[in-house]
């Protein structure tokens, strides 16, 4: 069977989440999958499991709900079975923090990561940028990883151009925590963002909208670690 045969295995969390920087032989590139703030709870269950096989991290980015919706979200998840160490809770770090989260993803405008550490030093906290300088201050904050974008024009920011591989490049050589790439990624431009020392990439529409979301996903991900053993 297809998926059979795209089947690799995962690594176990400590090795597996936010490994490095860069595509050397062997490094495990990270793939992860946001939410698309259209589907309801049910629906998105159904997507996050048959995912989190591929997936490195699952992101909550569903900004029209209220923090006791976010809440009741990450504890479904959990029960129904999808893997706390998968789940990263968008903006909401204290619900991130009181139900063991893999982490949070901070908005570049939103508190410091060191803000959320002193609080919640378990969690691991991304931020999300749109440019070197604030790649730089992030660092120093103290992020564990930057989600760099829109890398490629959106549907999800419409009107909005694509800041381009170059500008990715440019980050990835800048800063010395690991980049994650978003913004209009899919297996038809996905290598051109590989050529970089980019960590891994996030992506939205291209599994959310898929007609088989978990075998998209593999397909990501095997793209990826090919890249990385043949680099």
């Amino acid at each position: 069977m297809y998926l059979q045969i795209l089947a690799i295995q995962p690594l176990p969390y400590g090795e597996r989440f936010f490994y490095g920087k860069g595509s050397g032989l062997g490094l495990k590139r990270e793939l992860h999958v946001l939410s698309d703030g259209k589907k309801e709870l049910d629906e998105f269950c159904q997507m996050a499991l048959s995912i989190q096989s591929a997936a490195t991290a699952i992101h909550l980015r569903e900004k029209h709900r209220p923090e006791e919706e976010i809440q009741k979200w990450v504890h479904t998840l959990i029960k129904e079975g999808i893997s706390s160490t998968k789940i990263i809770v968008n903006s909401h770090y204290s619900v991130a923090g009181r139900w063991g989260a893999a982490g949070v993803q901070l908005p570049e405008d939103g508190p410091s990561p060191e803000t959320v550490k002193r609080l919640y030093p378990e969690l691991r906290v991304g931020c999300s940028i749109h440019g070197l300088e604030a790649g730089y201050q992030k660092e120093r904050e103290g992020a564990d990883y930057l989600l760099f974008g829109n890398v490629y024009q959106t549907e999800s920011k419409s009107g909005l151009k694509g800041k381009g591989v170059k500008s990715l490049e440019s980050l990835t050589e800048a800063v010395s925590i690991p980049v994650i790439a978003i913004g209009g990624i899919h297996i038809s431009n996905l290598e051109r963002v590989l050529q970089t020392k980019v960590s891994g990439i996030a992506v939205m529409s291209s599994i959310a909208e898929a007609h088989n979301p978990g075998e998209k996903a593999w397909r990501f991900q095997t793209r990826m670690q090919r890249s990385c053993y043949h680099a």
